[in-house]
């Protein structure tokens, strides 16, 4: 018997691999999107802005959120009471992008929607609370944390002079003080008659803003510091260290006010 040996060429090797059927290439599932407003917005820190009321004009507010799950929120109900209401408690994620404050019993107190540099407030069938025109209710952050190491040096500081006029002896205990408190990123303090308390924005080259100040409205006799304190912290564009005295200045850089460090606030 006789055989007839087939050689094939390489081309017409390759053609027939070509041709034969190709099993596609098995492409690995599509990681989820790990972009949550939890773990790609920066939300640690405070918020200040006007919410919503029923019988009055707002509710002048104030919500500090910390890294460890802790909250402290501060309310004034405007036109109408003389206290500044604070509330303090744990908040939780209800989902990615939005946090729930809880009470001393784990009751809700509210929930909030988190968005860049700002809390979008939630009804309770979780919708934002909008205005009558359409826009949302909003808390905007007041605070950057970096750029305030040298005013939370102190514990407080007090007023040791304004508009130039030094605070008279024997009257330092009296006078007007501020406390900037570095968990929360907002100042506290007393203006001579009434306690203060809000946010503050913070920027390069030392600038400083109080943006959304609330105080108690009470009246008080033969006290007249209170109004030019108040003047001079709305104007405050900037502030200035020398050891331990604090300046703040107006935007042209004349100075408003000086503080000395204290080591505790006087109790009002």
């Amino acid at each position: 018997m006789k055989y007839t040996a087939f050689t094939f060429s390489l081309p017409i090797i390759s053609l027939l691999a070509a041709c034969a059927p190709v099993t596609p290439p098995i492409n690995p599932a599509t990681p989820p999107d790990q972009h949550t407003s939890q773990s790609a917005l920066d939300w640690q820190g405070s918020y200040a802005g006007d919410l919503p009321c029923a019988d009055c004009p707002g509710i002048r507010s104030t919500l500090a959120l910390k890294a460890n799950g802790q909250y402290l929120f501060t309310t004034q109900y405007a036109d109408r009471s003389q206290n500044i209401t604070e509330t303090t408690g744990r908040f939780h994620w209800q989902t990615d992008k939005v946090i729930e404050l809880l009470g001393a019993h784990q009751q809700k107190i509210g929930a909030y929607q988190v968005l860049e540099n700002a809390l979008a407030p939630l009804t309770g069938a979780g919708k934002a609370l909008s205005t009558g025109d359409g826009k949302l209710w909003l808390l905007h952050k007041v605070s950057d944390h970096s750029a305030a190491q040298d005013l939370y040096a102190s514990y407080a500081w007090r007023l040791s002079s304004l508009a130039g006029q030094t605070i008279a002896k024997g009257s330092e205990a009296k006078a007007p003080y501020l406390s900037f408190i570095p968990a929360e990123q907002r100042v506290a303090g007393w203006d001579g008659c009434n306690r203060v308390a809000g946010g503050l924005v913070l920027g390069a080259n030392q600038q400083l803003k109080f943006p959304a100040l609330i105080s108690t409205r009470m009246a008080c006799v033969g006290v007249s510091i209170d109004g030019p304190f108040s003047k001079a912290l709305e104007q405050t564009r900037s502030y200035a260290m020398q050891g331990s005295t604090l300046q703040f200045k107006d935007a042209e850089g004349k100075v408003l006010a000086t503080f000395q460090a204290v080591a505790t606030p006087p109790k009002k």
